[in-house]
């Protein structure tokens, strides 16, 4: 959750709002699947599954090939956070939840 990046791509602060409930923010139902897949490869859903209904939901707007190539860039950016926070090679926005517990 890059604000700063995100803003730089043209994503608004009311789309930067709505991620925490995205269901009900101001995306189409493409998006909507991507953000879900997105979700779900995410720490933030560490036991999370592409069930049968999320893949279906995926397929009505992605080629199974895109679908892949979407899992495969979530996977790499997650991947590449955690290496970063990890050896603590990157700031942290304020509003990381992957700040150690003192803060620094």
């Amino acid at each position: 959750m890059n604000t700063v990046s995100a803003r730089r791509y043209g994503i608004s602060d009311d789309e930067i709002a709505a991620l925490d409930d995205y269901e009900q923010g101001p995306f189409d139902e493409r998006e909507k699947a991507a953000i879900r897949l997105a979700t779900i490869m995410s720490w933030r859903e560490p036991t999370g599954t592409v069930d049968d209904d999320l893949l279906a939901q995926l397929q009505e707007y992605f080629s199974d090939g895109e679908i892949l190539e979407l899992a495969m860039v979530c996977s790499v950016l997650t991947g590449m956070a955690k290496l970063l926070f990890a050896f603590d090679l990157a700031d942290k926005e304020a509003t990381c939840p992957y700040n150690p517990p003192d803060g620094s």
